[in-house]
């Protein structure tokens, strides 16, 4: 996985890709790939938005290839003092 934060005051944004590779010792391959770029927007500490596409390869599925769009609304609950 790779990612870069981009801030400007109190939002950040955070861009990222990730790709995974998975061996299937049952065909003894690489049989699933899986690419997700995606970005995360954060807008106070308590909340941020991502969203990703997610492209899978699965050489032994009956649907070879799946695409799909996530989207992430994230709630962060603290315990430290402080707003």
């Amino acid at each position: 996985m790779a990612e870069k934060e981009l801030t400007a005051g109190p939002t950040s944004l955070v861009p990222y890709v990730n790709a995974e590779m998975y061996y299937d010792s049952r065909y003894d391959t690489v049989n699933r790939v899986r690419l997700i770029p995606g970005a995360s927007l954060a807008w106070s500490p308590r909340y941020s938005l991502e969203g990703n596409v997610t492209y899978q390869h699965d050489s032994h599925a009956s649907t070879t290839n799946l695409y799909a769009l996530n989207v992430i609304w994230h709630v962060y609950f603290g315990t430290g003092a402080g707003p």
